[in-house]
């Protein structure tokens, strides 16, 4: 997975386990697009476009902040929140129903952040491995 965020704006692309791209969305302003199978799809809702073309129904607008070790201050509450020694989050569960389990950190910059995270909702689940973080200047 490779998450590019600029303010508001991003670009995300998933990429098979043996290479390969399954898809691409990137978000400008108001306007979502996706590239999937080769063909191309646009909306103004990421979870819905996700979903609509791909049958995955993965929440994008939370998801910059939970690949972060952050909760989306502004979107759906969550519940059974834990927290490490450190504070730092490690797990909890979304209104919607997803799991998501920090299972460890690492340190990038000289600042903690999440090296393996699991989520799952259901019989979905996606395992995700940060090997690197860039900051802008």
């Amino acid at each position: 997975m490779t998450w590019e965020q600029d303010d508001q704006d991003y670009l995300l692309r998933l990429s098979k386990l043996i290479g390969g791209t399954l898809l691409t969305m990137q978000k400008t302003g108001e306007r979502v697009l996706l590239e999937v199978d080769d063909n191309t799809f646009t909306d103004s809702n990421a979870t819905r476009l996700i979903y609509q073309n791909t049958g995955w129904n993965i929440p994008v607008d939370d998801l910059k902040y939970w690949i972060s070790g952050r909760l989306n201050q502004a979107g759906a509450s969550v519940k059974a929140v834990q927290r490490d020694e450190n504070g730092r989050l490690w797990s909890f569960t979304s209104q919607d129903g997803w799991r998501v389990k920090y299972q460890n950190y690492k340190v990038f910059s000289g600042t903690a952040l999440p090296h393996n995270i699991l989520l799952s909702h259901n019989k979905l689940q996606l395992k995700i491995r940060i090997s690197e973080w860039h900051f802008k200047g």
